[in-house]
């Protein structure tokens, strides 16, 4: 496995902005992200915590009327309000507000994030000139979606279908033909079939167990490579 230092920020002329979409009425698990981890901080918390390593902009985009409740992360991003549904519409009009070149899109609800996956996989958006993309291969819940401002202009326009407005790149992977879409392996040692994100309260409470069993690095968030770490090695024990 890389180790977290070798890989230097992104060496590119653009204003990247991560954008985290978040709300607060998820029909499986309400309010979801705000739930205290162990009776402790709000899970958003170490999703936050993780990218703001990072060196790039950070903003949580949420429904109209719910930025107030996330306050307390006023001091590591910029909060946006926008369409509760039109999750594309809500995208487009930060990026716009913001003036970002390129958007790399997170959901509050994967804690496990990877930030070391991240700029990888902007690497090699940049060098392959990519209109959007994703790293394959890694832990569900821990992966992001890469894409130009000139893409998220144009779905913006042509999407027309609910679907395609819920779910911010739905339109560009059902019309490829109008994008450069690129799918990327997984970096060496990231490459795992786990599911960690927070999607019902049984992924909430596998949360905290790892939470619980590994402990969270000085930085407020856990270690995705102690979690696949563990992994393997419970794997090794069968």
């Amino acid at each position: 496995m890389a180790t977290r230092n070798s890989l230097k920020p992104s060496e590119n002329n653009q204003k990247i902005g991560i954008i985290i979409q978040a709300r607060l009425g998820s029909s499986r698990l309400a309010q979801k992200v705000l739930k205290p981890v162990l009776g402790k901080e709000p899970m958003i918390s170490h999703l936050v915590s993780r990218l703001k390593t990072l060196p790039h902009s950070l903003y949580l985009a949420v429904p109209l009327g719910e930025a107030k409740h996330f306050s307390f992360l006023e001091k590591d991003l910029v909060l946006f309000e926008g369409s509760e549904d039109d999750v594309l519409s809500r995208y487009y009009k930060c990026a716009k507000r913001f003036h970002l070149e390129t958007i790399v899109r997170v959901t509050a609800d994967n804690p496990l994030t990877s930030e070391f996956c991240l700029e990888y996989g902007l690497r090699r958006h940049f060098k392959e000139k990519a209109d959007l993309s994703h790293v394959l291969d890694i832990a569900y819940g821990t992966g992001v979606e890469n894409l130009s401002f000139e893409a998220l202009e144009k779905m913006q326009r042509l999407a027309k279908k609910k679907e395609e407005r819920e779910h911010v790149t739905a339109y560009a992977y059902g019309h490829e033909g109008g994008f450069n879409v690129r799918h990327f392996p997984p970096p060496k040692g990231y490459e795992s079939a786990l599911r960690l994100t927070v999607d019902t309260l049984e992924d909430f409470l596998n949360y905290e167990k790892l939470v619980e069993s590994i402990g969270l690095e000085k930085e407020g968030y856990l270690s995705l490579e102690k979690v696949i770490q563990k992994e393997v090695k419970n794997k090794k024990a069968l």
